[in-house]
Parts: C-alpha cells; structure tokens; sequence
C-alpha cells in the first residue's frame, strides 16, 4: 500500500469518527427536545460496534491483536445493552438475563480486555512504559469498585499518551496502528459522555 493510499485510509478513517461523534451529539440533541435527557448512551454500545466492525474489515490485518480486543469489547457491550437485546427477546427474558449471574461477570471481562489492549500499547511501543502501572492501577480501582470516574480518567490519561506518541513518531511508522487511535478516541469519548449523563441525570449507569 502506498503511502498516499494509507493517508486517505486514515482520512476517511477520521471522518467516520468525526461523524459518529456529530450523530450521536444530534441524537442527544432530539432527546432533549422531545422531552427527555441530553443523553445517547443507549446507542453507545451499538456505534462501538459498527464503527470498530467497519475499521476491522479494512484493517484486521495490519493489526489483528489489537481489533481482536476491540471486537470481544464491543460485542461483550452490545450483550449487556438493553436497546440491542430487545431487537431478539422480551422485556421479561431481558429483565432476567440482567439479573442472573453470568453477566456479573461480563464487566469485568470487558475491563481485562482493555487493560490488555492498553498493556499491548506500551510493550509493543516502549512508550513511557513506566506510566503503564499508574494507569492500570486507577483503572482497576475503578473497575473493582465500579467508580466510573476512575475508569474514565485512566482511559483519558492513557489516550493522552497515545497522542504524544503519534506526534512523535513519523508519519506511517507506527508500531501501533493509526486506526486504533481514532477508535480509542470514540471509546473515551463514549465513556466521558456517559459518564457526563450519569452525574447530571443521576443515572444508574454500568460500565
């Protein structure tokens, strides 16, 4: 692939999340004229997933480990999400799945998985490596505890990083892929607007 092709790759890349991020703001905007909450979490779930189906179909090969992870993240998400469940069951067969054992379980699943996927980040790159512990160790506090807050700051602090990397590296030299860049800045965008929801609507949010 040359490198123009690969720079329009990433072009298109970021105007997929450019417009994932629009839509959901003006999904958020139509709720709260007809009446209900500044919010789109409901839908979090489902734009993770089509947005990182679609960077994987094009892109699985050049980094395979990393959509792997992304792909189990998104799909655990849209298990746990109600909207997606109701689409193939009843409100009552949901109701019970949500409150049986087995999907205790799937949070913190999901939170292994991006510690992985982080952790993947900083011995692939070697990468201010020595802030790896400092970031695993405020996510999972957040994650044992299920303070969202600390989940958050954690995925912030680690996107910060990712940043700085990309600076700093030449263009189409990365040892981690570009595209996963764009689709960690969805991941944290989605969290922060969660997170935004659960504090100024009191909402009873998992993670």
């Amino acid at each position: 692939m040359t490198e123009n092709s690969e720079e329009f790759n990433f072009t298109k890349e970021k105007k997929t999340i450019q417009l994932s991020v629009v839509s959901l703001i003006m999904y958020g905007a139509i709720s709260l004229t007809t009446g209900g909450p500044f919010a789109f979490f409901p839908i979090n779930e489902l734009v993770l997933f089509g947005v990182v189906s679609y960077f994987a179909f094009f892109n699985f090969k050049k980094a395979p480990s990393g959509y792997l992870l992304f792909l189990l993240i998104s799909v655990l998400g849209l298990i746990q999400n109600q909207l997606f469940l109701g689409i193939f069951f009843s409100n009552l067969q949901i109701t019970n799945f949500l409150n049986s054992d087995s999907i205790h379980f799937l949070p913190g699943f999901t939170s292994i998985l991006i510690l992985l996927e982080i952790s993947r980040f900083f011995f692939l790159t070697k990468s201010k490596i020595y802030f790896f512990p400092i970031i695993a160790l405020i996510f999972c506090f957040g994650a044992y505890f299920n303070i969202h807050s600390f989940q958050s700051f954690a995925i912030l602090l680690f996107f910060i990083i990712l940043i700085f990397y990309f600076r700093k590296e030449k263009q189409n030299n990365h040892k981690y892929h570009k595209s996963l860049y764009y689709i960690w800045f969805l991941f944290l965008f989605l969290k922060l607007s969660t997170l935004f929801s659960m504090y100024l609507y009191d909402f009873d949010l998992g993670f």
